[in-house]
Formats: structure tokens, sequence, C-alpha cells
């Protein structure tokens, strides 16, 4: 179990209730205090729900890279390569504004893009969420970032769009 205690400041709305502003909505129980929050959160580590990263910090994304494949359950599927397209959000363990404006100290997302369409290309699935899973692990083995969310879009059924999947992983702490 992980315990966790905080304070953070809230306001009163127009109905004399307090808002909080800093607290985290997962967090399970808050006590109010002048105009201040206290919470405690109780969360079971092995949970499934990932620690994400403050909704406001900075994250890198690449919309919808095209990637040819093999991939689906049926043979006839899988004998010639199909479209996918890759949607990739990730988190770096730097802040952005700790990066003074070098690449050095950032996560190359041109690189990344190449890193995902070579290793899709080499993967032989039956399933984008396998694929999907595999890409997340991937990425977070071989880059320093902290959480990637990745969606897989297949265009498999002529009376749909499209059909996707999208997992997010995040790094483990050691």
């Amino acid at each position: 179990m992980e315990f966790r205690l905080g304070l953070s400041r809230g306001f009163r709305d127009r109905n004399l209730q307090r808002r909080d502003m800093n607290c985290p909505a997962a967090f399970s129980r808050r006590v109010w205090l002048s105009y201040s929050c206290l919470f405690v959160s109780i969360r079971d580590k092995n949970s499934p729900v990932p620690n994400e990263p403050n909704p406001f910090s900075d994250r890198i994304h690449i919309e919808q890279l095209e990637i040819s494949t093999r991939i689906g359950v049926p043979e006839k599927e899988r004998c010639t390569p199909q479209r996918l397209t890759v949607s990739i959000s990730f988190w770096s363990y730097h802040d952005h504004r700790d990066m003074a404006d070098n690449i050095d100290n950032a996560v190359n997302y041109s690189i990344v893009a190449e890193e995902t369409k070579n290793f899709v290309r080499d993967q032989t699935t039956n399933l984008i969420e396998t694929l999907a899973d595999r890409l997340a692990t991937h990425l977070l083995k071989t880059f320093r970032i902290k959480m990637v969310t990745v969606e897989l879009r297949k265009f498999p059924l002529e009376d749909a769009k499209h059909v996707s999947v999208t997992v997010t992983r995040a790094a483990s702490v050691g």
C-alpha cells in the first residue's frame, strides 16, 4: 500500500462549497482546513492505473505516423502489409524548461518516430492490442521517458473510419 499526505490551497465557489485547485482528483479522502486542503491518499501499488504525471506537465505528441506492417487474425489479412497509423504521446523525465534549448537534453521526437516505424515494421502479430502493448514497452525501454500513450489505428472495415486501440504504460520506478 502507498500512503500520501499533502496540503494545497482551495477556494470557495458561489455555492459556498470549497473547491480544490491543486488536489489530484484520484485522492480518495479530503479534509478541508480554513483555506487549504489536507488530503490523504491510500492506493494499492498493484493497481492497474499507473502513476500519471501531472495533467499540466509537458508532453510530446506525434499524431498519425503512417506505417505498413503485416497484422491481423485471418491469414488473408496478414498476407500483404496493411496501413496503420500510430499516435504517440510521451512524457520525458526532464521538464522542458530545464532543457536550455538543447536537443541533447531532450527526447528527440524524430528518433522516436523512426524507431517506432522500424519496430512496427519488424513485428508480426495478430492483434493490434498486442502490437500497441509491445510498442509502448519498447519505447519505455529505449528512451528516457516516464510514461507513454500509444494509439494504433487499423482500417479493415469498409463501413467504419477505423478500428483503434489505445494503451498507456508507465516506466517502472526502481
